[in-house]
């Protein structure tokens, strides 16, 4: 099993318990059949570019997930390169002005910002996730640059972002734990 495998299974893991403790009709995550070699080649000439080779193989186990967390799911092959997603990813980026604007002047930043690849959001706009093509390491993987609430954050690659919500996920379950226990 490869090392984002294992954080998805945990993930899953983890919001299943949650499920058990927040009102019934919630809806958890949802698996869904792999995509063909085919629907991944062409949703990477959508988006004009390889994807990293672990979301290349997330989406061969499971073209995209529903519900992944706090309402934002990871988007599949008939939806990676959509416009809608990239005008989502940049008014996220204009209103938040996060974690991009280190990077220079304004049309230096809109040119960066185009270049991310979004591969999930919520549909109000408040979680969104994005490739970051410019950091690409040796083995493939792009960083990873994600909003969660209003707050923007970097990861390494696709496992260090799954770590980051496997982590949050945790949190999350931790607090509805104690609250249980206190009511």
């Amino acid at each position: 099993m490869a090392p984002w495998q294992a954080k998805l299974t945990a993930i899953r893991q983890v919001q299943t318990e949650i499920l058990w403790l927040v009102p019934p009709g919630s809806p958890g995550l949802r698996h869904n059949p792999g995509a063909s070699p085919y629907s991944i080649w062409v949703a990477e000439r959508r988006i004009g570019q390889p994807l990293p080779p672990s979301y290349r193989a997330f989406l061969a186990e499971s073209d995209g997930l529903s519900h992944f967390y706090d309402g934002a799911c990871l988007l599949g092959t008939d939806r990676l390169g959509q416009q809608r997603y990239k005008n989502l990813l940049g008014s996220v980026c204009e209103r938040e002005q996060t974690p991009v604007p280190d990077i220079g002047p304004q049309t230096r930043r809109t040119r960066r910002v185009s270049n991310l690849i979004p591969f999930g959001a919520d549909a109000g706009g408040s979680t969104v996730f994005a490739f970051d093509p410019s950091v690409l390491r040796r083995d493939g993987e792009h960083g990873v640059v994600c909003w969660i609430n209003e707050i923007g954050l970097r990861r390494d690659n696709f496992e260090d972002f799954l770590e980051l919500v496997l982590e949050l996920c945790e949190n999350q379950l931790a607090s509805l734990v104690a609250a249980a226990s206190a009511a």
